[in-house]
């Protein structure tokens, strides 16, 4: 209604007919306001509808693009088209990308194969040979380079600073440091530094100049620059510069195993049992997968220990390469292998090594078969601290031949019964020793066996768990301390017994603390001194070894009664045997009736002696006693004798020369002062004696002492019974 009421009918037409065409062309093309909105009537007379796009994003209705029909004036070609009117960021659809029918929308229906073939082709004829080539030949190179090689100059035995002193190592001082050695070819193994690093040298006698294989050079390479935790680095070799190869690994603080456990005699708990076990496991699989393939010479001894308590396997590798010298007499072992003569870690090697070994007098270059058998030698050594065979009273050489003797059962390491280890564990490690090598447990299995016994032991981090190894070693260090420090205990005891045997215990207290010892003078001492009748006779007629036993048993049993009382002796010469009493000095002279005591024990004893290889020859005895003053004095330093000086030691001899066998003849002032001081001594008056140097004296025979007044219980029936049994800390020997 709204585009007919703006109709102007023509003044012309009588009739509607007449007037549609021009009707006709105001309605279309035409835009009017409606109710609704805006309404277009297309030329063809259709209404044409308006259009909002709207999209949703961000939580919001944003309004895109609206598309609203046009006249044909702006439409041109087409009667009726549409105009849209974009908003922000919309994209018509003939913007987009074009759509191909044969590649697709993305272009990934069409394949670019064919050129990256054609590239891979050309890139394999020409590029990969000539990578295989510039390989081959830097690798030729670096073997031709032979970084292995170790020159002399770069060698120093002194320290890891003056690399120009290059001294040679004694040989004896070689042979004291060959625990550390690897059995293998018994070589001798010393330090030195190469560039600073401490390294482990064995030596070699280099007969003639040494010249390596291309297969020889390209294994030492791989040694070279082999690396593995467990491993022992290999440093290099020596050669060709003098009369000696020098083959060198790393050093490691701790040594080896076969010191720790066997020679520092430490023991560990199953935690560093469980690491070092695991560390070898570790070790040998690493071997046995690489070029090297195998080992040969496991022996504790080549299990060496760094500061960080990590075992490395060493001493592997080279063994094939020293054997061929050795077989083309180019090298000669620093010490020679002598079947006769063999080492105990010999029993180590598997029984077709050992045969080979013991028949042919050559050294095994080993298989994998024969280091699992030498690996169950290696954990029981870890596990009960013992070494094979140890408990064979046969010698090495004899549990050899028993060993590879087919007759023979089978011959294992013994096992301890009373064992905190598992059966598994224990199986495996047998059957590592069957004689079959075929039969022989895998690797794998026998590392399997091992976590399943330490598994549970392993918890925590690994910091951890080498806490509690420091830990375990400190309270071991702490019970070796301990055992130690008793056994000093127990030697500075017995060093001090002995020393109270050779002096006073006031002179043995001075020199002890390390106090001068002066000469002394002594107012009043009383000596004993006990001479053998006839000695020379005595001499004659026995054997010095029979002599020496004799006077071993006689002087030692005198040594045990002058112990029970408060004198000393001071030496025994040949047939002469002198004491002392009174130093230091005595109250009431009570070193006489000691003296005196000990002279009636000695007289009683000998009434019983008997000479063992003779029963039936007497053995007698002349005693002399005699008191007065003596000057007493330490002689020497480096070997200390206390002697006695003065004319008391002559007239203590003299008495005991001009007495007769059997009898204890006293001085004159002697025997007085003892029946007025301790008259429940028996005294008989002799007479006039001539003595040397004194003219005619008047002497006394001291014959007992009176039963009533004893104060301690007598010992006379009993004395000659007395045994020593290997109490050598009790006895002089002469």
């Amino acid at each position: 209604m709204q585009l007919i009421s703006n109709y102007t009918v023509s003044e012309n037409i009588t009739t509607i007919v007449e007037e549609l065409p021009r009707l006709w062309q105001h309605v279309t093309d035409t835009e009017i306001h409606g109710y609704s909105g805006p309404l277009y009537i297309g030329y063809d007379g259709v209404r044409l509808p308006y259009y909002d796009m709207f999209m949703w994003r961000d939580r919001q209705v944003r309004h895109v693009a609206t598309i609203r029909p046009r006249d044909r004036t702006f439409c041109q070609i087409y009667a009726n088209c549409y105009e849209v009117i974009k908003y922000d960021d919309a994209v018509m659809l003939d913007e987009l990308p074009p759509y191909y029918d044969v590649c697709g929308y993305d272009s990934k229906l069409c394949s670019d194969s064919h050129v990256f073939i054609i590239a891979g082709i050309v890139f394999s004829v020409l590029l990969i040979p000539l990578g295989i080539a510039f390989y081959l030949q830097r690798k030729e190179h670096l073997i031709q380079q032979m970084p292995w090689r170790v020159p002399f100059e770069a060698l120093s035995f002194n320290d890891g600073n003056d690399s120009t002193s290059t001294r040679r190592v004694s040989m004896s001082s070689s042979i004291a440091r060959q625990s550390y050695a690897s059995i293998f070819m018994a070589n001798i193994v010393e330090h030195a530094f190469v560039n600073k690093q401490k390294v482990s040298v064995k030596r070699y006698i280099q007969r003639r100049a040494i010249n390596f294989t291309r297969q020889e050079m390209e294994l030492l390479n791989q040694l070279k620059y082999m690396n593995h935790t467990n491993i022992n680095p290999f440093c290099g070799i020596c050669f060709n510069q003098g009369s000696e190869m020098l083959l060198m690994w790393q050093f490691t603080t701790r040594h080896s195993l076969e010191d720790l456990i066997f020679i520092k005699e430490q023991k560990f708990g199953r935690n560093f049992q469980s690491t070092f076990i695991k560390h070898i496991l570790h070790g040998v699989h690493f071997i046995h997968n690489s070029s090297i393939k195998v080992h040969g010479a496991l022996y504790l001894s080549n299990c060496v220990v760094d500061s960080y308590w990590v075992v490395k396997i060493t001493d592997f590798g080279t063994r094939s390469i020293l054997s061929e010298k050795i077989h083309h007499k180019e090298l000669v072992p620093m010490m020679p292998f002598d079947s006769e003569a063999i080492h105990y870690k010999y029993l180590q090697q598997a029984p077709e090594h050992l045969q080979n070994l013991l028949e042919k007098n050559e050294e095994p270059i080993g298989t994998v078969e024969g280091d699992i058998y030498q690996l169950a030698m290696l954990i029981y050594q870890v596990l009960f601290y013992m070494r094979p065979f140890a408990e064979r009273p046969q010698t090495i050489r004899e549990i050899a031949e028993i060993i590879i003797n087919p007759n023979s059962t089978a011959q294992h390491p013994r096992v301890p019964e009373e064992s905190s280890f598992t059966m598994r564990l224990l199986s495996i490690m047998q059957q590592c020793w069957l004689y079959k090598p075929q039969a022989r447990p895998a690797l794998l299995k026998i590392s399997d066996a091992v976590n399943r016994e330490f598994g549970q032991d392993a918890k925590g981090t690994l910091i951890d768990q080498m806490i509690e190894m420091i830990d375990e070693y400190s309270a071991n260090l702490e019970q070796i301390v301990a055992e130690r420090t008793r056994e000093l205990e127990q030697d500075m005891s017995k060093t001090e017994n002995l020393l109270y045997q050779l002096l006073p215990k006031s002179i043995a207290d001075s020199i002890r603390d390390g106090r001068t010892v002066h000469p002394e003078q002594h107012s009043s001492v009383t000596l004993l001194v006990v001479d053998i009748c006839q000695f020379t006779k005595f001499c004659e007629a026995f054997i010095p070894v029979h002599i020496l036993e004799t006077l071993q048993e006689l002087y030692s049993s005198f040594d045990f009664i002058v112990q029970k009382n408060k004198a000393f002796k001071v030496e025994n010469v040949g047939d002469a045997y002198l004491i002392c009493s009174g130093i230091p000095e005595m109250k009431d002279i009570r070193h006489l009736r000691e003296i005196s005591k000990i002279a009636l024990k000695f007289q009683n004893f000998m009434k019983t002696f008997k000479v063992r290889h003779r029963p039936d020859h007497p053995l007698l005895v002349k005693q002399g006693i005699t008191s007065g003053a003596v000057a007493a004095g330490v002689l020497g330093s480096t070997a200390p004798r206390f002697c006695l000086f003065g004319d008391t030691v002559n007239m203590a001899c003299r008495m005991a020369s001009t007495s007769v066998p059997g009898k204890i003849q006293i001085s004159e002032l002697t025997a007085n002062t003892l029946m007025d001081r301790f008259p429940n001594f028996e005294l008989e008056e002799r007479g006039m004696v001539d003595v040397k140097g004194k003219g005619s004296c008047l002497t006394f025979w001291l014959n007992g002492e009176k039963e009533k007044d004893k104060r301690l219980t007598s010992r006379n029936s009993t004395i000659s019974q007395i045994k020593f049994e290997g109490d050598s800390s009790n006895l002089l020997r002469v």
